[in-house]
């Protein structure tokens, strides 16, 4: 996979004025600020990064809009789809730009570390209970993912529509910002774990969200 054309694109976007119309409420937390600390300006992997996270706001902010009667924290969850992936520097993912030495089913979980050690617990969750549908002890176990043996689960209506909207996107530079269709994606879980697969049509049914096609 080639990130040449792609990343001629990208650089010198601005994207805090661009994405200033989603992040108006952040006012605790400094997302762009957090994020120019751990990563080089038009770096591949922070225009990546930075993209995919406001596709996956902006989707967060729509499912949300039709589940108005959970009461939700909508800064919160603008705030966690911002930060859901800013673990992704430390793994080895050279085609985004990434040249960690993790594995990048890890991001998740050193994300988490990462926020944690800012203070900001609350948020870290969201990075790490976004992989897949969640990590449970047994899939870290049986699939001998490097991170501690923990479950890995979002637990909050804010944190899974974070997670249900972060299915929706890639990071593949090819296909950035390309919004998948729902079949897409529960063929993608399906193929790892039916029990999943069958866990994400439920959330679906349970927040409203219908196919666009």
């Amino acid at each position: 996979m080639t990130i040449l054309n792609f990343k001629s694109i990208i650089l010198d976007i601005d994207y805090e004025r661009r994405f200033n119309h989603i992040t108006k409420k952040m006012k605790k937390v400094d997302v762009f600020n957090l994020i120019d600390r751990y990563y080089y300006n038009n770096s591949v992997a922070k225009n990546i990064l930075l993209e995919h996270s406001h596709m996956v706001c902006a989707k967060a902010i729509e499912i949300a809009s039709h589940n108005s009667h959970l009461d939700l924290n909508l800064e919160l969850i603008e705030q966690g789809a911002m930060l859901h992936d800013i673990g992704i520097f430390k793994t080895n993912a050279p085609d985004i730009g990434c040249y960690g030495k993790a594995a990048y089913v890890c991001h998740g979980y050193l994300g988490g570390q990462l926020l944690r050690h800012e203070g900001l617990n609350q948020l870290a969750e969201f990075c790490e209970n976004h992989t897949g549908v969640g990590l449970s002890k047994d899939m870290i176990t049986t699939q001998q993912i490097p991170i501690p043996t923990n479950d890995y689960l979002p637990n909050t209506h804010e944190q899974i529509i974070v997670c249900i909207a972060d299915k929706f996107f890639s990071k593949n530079p090819k296909t950035l910002g390309q919004e998948k269709n729902m079949e897409q994606i529960i063929r993608l879980i399906e193929r790892h774990n039916v029990n999943d697969s069958l866990k994400f049509r439920n959330w679906l049914k349970t927040y409203h969200i219908i196919s666009k096609e």
